[in-house]
C-alpha cells in the first residue's frame, strides 16, 4: 500500500467519522426537544387546570353514550334473582334504559355521600 492509498483511506475514515459525529450531535437534540415540549404542556395544564377534570369526564361520557347507543337492541343482563322473579311473574323485565337510570341514581347518591365526607 503506497502513501497515496493510505492517505485516501484516512481521508475516507475521517469523512465517515465526521458524518457519524454530526448524526450523533443531531440525535443529542432530540431529548432536549421532547423535554421542552413536556414543559410547555405542563405550563399549559398549569394555566388551564380545569382541562384535567373536563377531558376524562367528556371522554367517559362520549364512550358511555356510544356504548349505550350501540347496545340498545341487546337484552339487559339480569342477575339470577331477577330472572327467577321474572319467571315467577313477580316483576316485569326492566329495559336497558331503566337499568342505566338506576345506576345513574346510585352513582348520584354515592357522590352526595362523598361530598358530605369532604365538605
Amino acid at each position: 500500500m503506497n502513501r497515496d492509498e493510505r492517505r485516501a483511506d484516512f481521508t475516507n475514515l475521517i469523512a465517515r467519522q465526521r458524518h457519524e459525529l454530526g448524526a450523533a450531535y443531531a440525535n443529542l437534540a432530540q431529548p432536549l426537544h421532547y423535554a421542552e415540549l413536556g414543559l410547555r404542556g405542563f405550563g399549559f395544564i398549569r394555566q388551564f387546570p380545569w382541562i384535567v377534570v373536563l377531558a376524562p369526564t367528556l371522554l367517559s361520557a362520549v364512550f358511555s353514550s356510544l356504548g349505550f347507543l350501540l347496545r340498545r337492541g341487546e337484552p339487559a343482563k339480569l342477575s339470577r334473582k331477577e330472572l327467577r322473579e321474572i319467571e315467577e311473574g313477580i316483576r316485569r323485565p326492566r329495559s336497558t334504559a331503566m337499568i342505566w337510570v338506576g345506576r345513574g341514581l346510585k352513582l348520584l347518591q354515592f357522590a352526595f355521600k362523598l361530598r358530605r365526607l369532604f365538605l
